[in-house]
């Protein structure tokens, strides 16, 4: 999986693909390291592949009412559209796949 841009800044949107025609979710996290390892943050949600069509959403990982996504695969290559949450810290995160078989993950820089 690859980012683009991959230095965002919060509320912006980037791009995610994927090297083949691999089945995925909608869902992705946003981790941050915390020293030992890469803790969960935030959920996101894309555009399935689908400008206009859904709006990509985030939700922070501690908001146990809004857990949860639609269950539904997306195929091919992308782009898949997320947003960068607005309480994103400065810094590195980890980016990944949330409901997908094969876990695909990509550094992603919030400025």
């Amino acid at each position: 999986m690859t980012v683009t841009p991959a230095t965002a800044a919060p509320g912006e949107s980037v791009a995610l693909r994927f090297g083949s025609e691999r089945v995925r979710g909608v869902a992705f996290t946003l981790s941050r390291w915390t020293g030992k390892d890469w803790v969960v943050n935030q959920y996101l949600t894309s555009d399935w592949g689908e400008p206009g069509t859904h709006e990509p959403t985030w939700w922070r990982a501690d908001d146990t009412e809004r857990r949860g996504w639609p269950d539904v695969g997306v195929v091919g290559t992308g782009p898949d559209n997320v947003v960068v949450p607005d309480d994103a810290p400065t810094g590195d995160h980890l980016l990944c796949t949330a409901n997908s078989l094969d876990r695909a993950c990509v550094i992603l820089q919030v400025e």
